[in-house]
């Protein structure tokens, strides 16, 4: 089912949803890109990874010096960031599930557990910075019990790396931190020399709700550009799979 694109409004940059000093993330760039562009990709990415778990709710946080700044899809962002929920995923190195936050004796107390959002499941997807500390999170939220598919999982893995590839962009540009070199970047997420994350053809797969011989497919018919590894394996560049979603979102009729 097609999720309609929901633009950012007035005043919603990037993260923070607040207007950042110059030479910061909400400045304009001097490629001529705005602040309003560039929180519109990360929107976008909320967008995907929602619509990929059938998810009415999700969030992306990233640390910003002892906080965090927090960009929502779904809700008021006010309403989703809560610290004590991030600290918790930021513990980890790998997904984290939550049933029902308010009997979670963690978080019964906590921002999120005493909205009126109802919140009664989530997944957190830390993401890992070049020095392996996790820099940002992911996340996918319900006001029902769920369970994910594989499919469903491997499409919240593919986001977050669609996720850290954009983020590492930002890096690369310094506005938010300097770009790491090479040899600092985590050796789960295989870039291009140009930065951009690569997708592994199963990834891209579960992203689109699609089997693996269709995206095979499409890249022998030239519809989705691939690289290709020494060992003949496909890799698809996250910047070529984010246009593909947009095209095919764009193409699909309101509601379908």
């Amino acid at each position: 089912m097609a999720v309609p694109r929901r633009p950012l409004g007035p005043g919603v940059v990037n993260l923070g949803g607040q207007p950042e000093p110059p030479g910061r993330l909400g400045a304009r760039r001097d490629d001529g890109g705005s602040p309003a562009q560039a929180g519109q990709g990360f929107a976008d990415l909320l967008l995907v990874g929602s619509a990929a778990a059938r998810c009415p709710l999700a969030f992306l946080t990233v640390v910003r010096g002892a906080g965090w700044s927090t960009l929502a899809f779904g809700a008021e962002r006010e309403a989703l960031e809560d610290p004590e929920l991030f600290s918790i995923i930021a513990g980890r190195r790998e997904p984290v599930e939550v049933t029902d936050p308010a009997s979670n004796p963690a978080l019964a107390h906590s921002r999120l557990a005493r909205s009126n959002l109802g919140i009664r499941w989530l997944l957190g997807v830390p993401l890992l910075g070049p020095s392996g500390d996790v820099t940002a999170i992911f996340a996918v939220l319900d006001v029902e019990p769920r369970e994910l598919s594989r499919r469903e999982r491997a499409a919240m893995v593919a986001t977050g790396r669609l996720i850290s590839g954009a983020l590492s962009a930002h890096r690369a540009t310094d506005h938010l931190g300097s770009a790491p070199s090479p040899a600092e970047q985590p050796a789960s997420t295989k870039q291009t020399v140009d930065g951009h994350s690569l997708l592994r053809s199963h990834e891209v797969a579960a992203l689109f709700d699609v089997t693996e011989r269709t995206v095979i497919n499409w890249a022998a018919s030239g519809k989705l550009a691939c690289l290709r590894t020494v060992g003949g394996h496909l890799r698809f560049r996250s910047e070529d799979v984010m246009s593909l979603l947009e095209a095919n979102s764009l193409r699909r009729p309101p509601g379908v």
